[in-house]
């Protein structure tokens, strides 16, 4: 039997007739506060659950099912999600620094305020997805599908976005100091009083994108 305890009481908050939790089905399951470090959880089916809160630092979430799931104030540090659904999941204020979500489906999620350092999102589906205001220092969306998604006020320097599909995207205020945008599509963009190196601008411009300058304080 698996137990899911509460991350602070200690609470029980599942017992699972199993000896793992890989590929458990448990769909709209409320795991409110509880923690699951390091767990083998590949294929699980966590579809519109509650996993608010939740500690999922280094567990092995890869091809699992979160469409719909509430994630928000989650420690995802370090987890592995390649290949994960997560569309229309709310990642509100999650601490997700070096996780990995190459080639994920998060179509539709919500990410404000989320600490995205160093995370992976190379080939991942984000089209329409809300990451405004989120801190992604060094992050890496190369060959990303961020068509139509919010960016404005996040913190993107250093970030990798080579082949990125940023047409439509809005980035007011976002910061891309120090950004790689080789080869990224940015058409019909709008970029706002962006902080980048004025290359990236005039390259943006060339490519169909909207550019804003603001003037200096």
């Amino acid at each position: 039997m698996v137990l899911v305890l509460h991350k602070r009481t200690g609470a029980t908050i599942l017992e699972f007739p199993g000896d793992t939790l890989a590929g458990a089905r448990l769909p709209r399951a409320s795991l409110h506060g509880g923690a699951l470090p390091g767990a083998d959880l590949r294929g699980i089916d966590l579809r519109y659950a509650d996993l608010c809160r939740m500690v999922f630092t280094g567990a092995d979430l890869r091809g699992a099912d979160l469409s719909g799931a509430d994630l928000c104030y989650s420690d995802l540090r370090g987890a592995d999600l390649r290949g994960a659904n997560l569309t229309d999941a709310r990642m509100n204020a999650v601490d997700a620094a070096g996780t990995r979500f190459d080639e994920a489906e998060l179509s539709n999620s919500r990410w404000a305020g989320a600490c995205l350092a160093e995370a992976c999102f190379a080939s991942a589906r984000l089209v329409r997805g809300d990451l405004a205001h989120v801190r992604a220092p060094r992050a890496d969306f190369r060959g990303a599908d961020l068509t139509a998604a919010d960016l404005s006020f996040s913190d993107l320097s250093g970030a990798v976005l080579d082949f990125a599909d940023l047409s439509r995207a809005m980035l007011a205020r976002t910061r891309l100091r120090g950004a790689s945008l080789h080869g990224a599509e940015l058409g019909l963009a709008c970029l706002t009083g962006v902080d980048a190196a004025e290359e990236i601008l005039m390259e943006a411009e060339a490519s169909g994108a909207t550019v804003r300058r603001l003037p200096a304080d």
